[in-house]
């Protein structure tokens, strides 16, 4: 009989190759991987674009330059509000306007004259003129000075001097400690320091007195 046509064979035939799969199993034995065929190739990275670190030096550049912008446009809009340069006088930051001219002081035809009475040059005993509608001043310490008025603002200083004071004056003032002043006429005596004596011998001035002092006719 041909096992060909034997059934139980060709079914022991059959099961063959699963029994030996099934033992193969049992015993942890795996088929020996095959390597890849050649026409097989590796994995390509997959491209993302631009890189997250370029991205973010862009974004920071970005906004270096937009503050930079402001910032130039702050300073400009605070020199110059109206957006134009401004020439000639300073102007006062806040309103204002312009700053005024330092008013000058206009200068006297006659300046006042400083004599120093007990000190060389002072000339002792020699009669000196005031100037007409001028200044003139006595200041020094323990002189003897003359002066001839002449409608004239006279000014006395220093210490224990003695003046003589002739004519008209428009005004005397006296300061300083223990002079003697006699004065002949007067619109206007003022007198301050300490211990200071003055004397009109005629008219009556308006007459200022502070401190320890003596005003006084005589």
């Amino acid at each position: 009989m041909d096992p060909q046509d034997d059934p139980e064979a060709r079914i022991r035939d059959l099961e063959r190759p699963l029994a030996d799969r099934a033992q193969t199993s049992e015993l942890g034995t795996q088929p020996y991987p095959y390597p890849p065929t050649p026409h097989q190739s590796a994995p390509q990275p997959h491209s993302t674009g631009p890189s997250q670190a370029g991205v973010i030096v862009l974004v920071v550049v970005v906004l270096l330059l937009l503050v930079f912008g402001a910032g130039v446009a702050i300073y400009f809009a605070k020199v110059v509000p109206d957006g134009s340069v401004t020439s000639g006088r300073p102007t006062i930051a806040g309103g204002g306007g312009a700053l005024d001219p330092t008013p000058e002081v206009p200068a006297t035809e006659n300046p006042p004259i400083v004599v120093l009475p007990g000190l060389p040059g002072g000339d002792d005993g020699q009669i000196a003129q005031a100037p007409l509608g001028g200044q003139f001043s006595v200041s020094g310490v323990e002189g003897d000075k003359q002066v001839v008025c002449n409608d004239s603002l006279i000014s006395v200083s220093g210490v224990s001097n003695t003046v003589t004071i002739t004519g008209h004056c428009v005004s005397v003032t006296v300061s300083g400690v223990s002079n003697e002043v006699i004065v002949e006429n007067a619109d206007r005596i003022s007198a301050s320091g300490f211990e200071n004596r003055v004397t009109f011998q005629s008219g009556d001035p308006q007459i200022d007195n502070f401190g320890d002092n003596v005003v006084e006719r005589g």
